[in-house]
This record gives C-alpha cells, structure tokens and sequence, in this order.
C-alpha cells in the first residue's frame, strides 16, 4: 500500500467519524439525591420513609441499613437509544445501579434498581443523572450499542 493510499483511508476515516460524532444525539435528565443517615446506637428504627416524587430521597436511614428506589425509564422516540446512569456529589460512593450501559428500543421501558447505602453517619447529597444517547433512524441505527 503507498503513502497516497494510506493517507486517503485515514481521511475517509476521519470524515466518518466526525459524521457519525455530529449525528449522535444526546439528552440528559437530571434528578436530586438525598439521604439522612443516623447513627445505630440506641434506635430502634427499622426503616426510613419519603414521599417526595420530584427528588431520590432514600429518607432517613439507620447506619448500616440500604434503600432502594425504582425509576422506570421509558424510550417514546422511534429510534433505539443507549442509556447511562451516573450520579454525582457525596452521595454518590454510596449509590448503585442494577443495571447501567443498556440500549432501550424505540416505545421500550426499562425497570431499574437504585440503591443507597447507609454506611456512614450524615446527610448526604448529590445527583442522578440519566443519558440518553442516538444516533437516530436509518442506517446507523446498528452503532447505538456502541455509544
């Protein structure tokens, strides 16, 4: 292969990708967390309690218990979409996913676990974040699980 045949392919290719990273799609919903840990010692608490429907709030917690919320994310667009979930702020090293990194088909939902820890003493804060990302109809609709 010469010099000319090789710099063509590596143009191609990068014409490509900056057409495929042009054409991806990406949303964001954000959702406030929060949980209230209290120490062990002396409560007889079994369990916390929250209603809030706006916020994750796993409520108030004894040390060492775990609450888990179920958030159903659901694709009404007519292409398949690659969800990530991520959070951020102190909560977030006592927070975990059932699932993570999965492609949702177009009008699919999916049920998933989040789960809290309450290993340490405090109220902590932070936020979920959920990614939607395409690459819309058509022939790229193969590279969804790739994003």
């Amino acid at each position: 292969m010469n010099g000319r045949m090789l710099l063509v392919i590596v143009l191609l290719a990068m014409l490509s990708a900056m057409f495929i990273y042009n054409n991806i799609d990406r949303s964001e919903t954000v959702y406030p967390l929060n949980m209230q840990i209290i120490s062990s010692e002396g409560n007889d608490m079994k369990f916390g309690i929250s209603v809030d429907s706006e916020l994750l709030n796993f409520g108030r917690m004894a040390e060492g218990s775990a609450a888990e919320k179920l958030v159903t994310i659901r694709n009404p667009e007519n292409a398949p979409v690659k969800i990530h979930i991520s959070s951020r702020g102190d909560i977030s090293e006592y927070i975990s996913f059932e699932k993570n990194d999965f492609v949702l088909n177009k009008n699919q939902e999916e049920k998933v676990y989040i789960r809290a820890e309450g290993r340490d003493e405090g109220n902590f804060t932070g936020s979920l974040t959920i990614m939607a990302s395409t690459v819309g109809v058509g022939l790229m609709e193969w590279m969804v699980p790739l994003l």
